[in-house]
């Protein structure tokens, strides 16, 4: 089973911004639609949209660092329908706007080690070092850097 779920991470994981329909989907890792979103879902957590919306969610993360980038083109770029659904998704992943998570300067801040285990695998619904209010650290081994729980990065 969990040879089956990995398969479909990576089918999820090839062409992020595309919505893979459910049926497409099982036919690429051949099983049953039903199958898959029950197996997917026992297995990591989430479902496979949720898994979908977190790899767009760190892939967001990635170009807001790159620079001053229009948020309704990225959004369209990574497969969002709007500019407010990737909003109400970012929101509810990282419980933060994208504007905000701007404004508030943190990207450029936020040690490579954070963003590294916020990997939608380690998460049941929102990345591991997202989540608001948590009294957890990471420090970046090469600058000492913290990323702390007011910084939702």
């Amino acid at each position: 089973m969990g040879e089956l779920v990995e398969r479909a991470k990576e089918a999820i994981a090839h062409d992020v911004s595309r919505n893979v329909p459910l049926a497409e989907l099982a036919r690429a890792v051949r099983c049953s639609p039903s199958r898959l979103s029950r197996t997917f879902r026992r297995t990591t957590g989430h479902t496979m949209a949720g898994y979908r919306h977190a790899l767009r969610i760190l892939a967001a993360i990635e170009r807001l660092r790159d620079g001053d980038v229009d948020l309704t083109e990225l959004a369209l770029d990574l497969g969002f329908s709007s500019h407010s659904h990737f909003t109400s998704v970012f929101r509810r992943h990282l419980g933060i706007t994208p504007s905000e998570l701007r404004a508030k300067n943190c990207l450029a801040r936020c040690p490579p080690a954070a963003r590294q285990s916020a990997r939608p695998d380690a998460m049941p619904g929102r990345a591991h070092l997202f989540i608001r209010g948590s009294e957890e650290k990471v420090s970046d081994e090469d600058g000492g850097i913290d990323c702390v729980s007011d910084c939702p990065c």
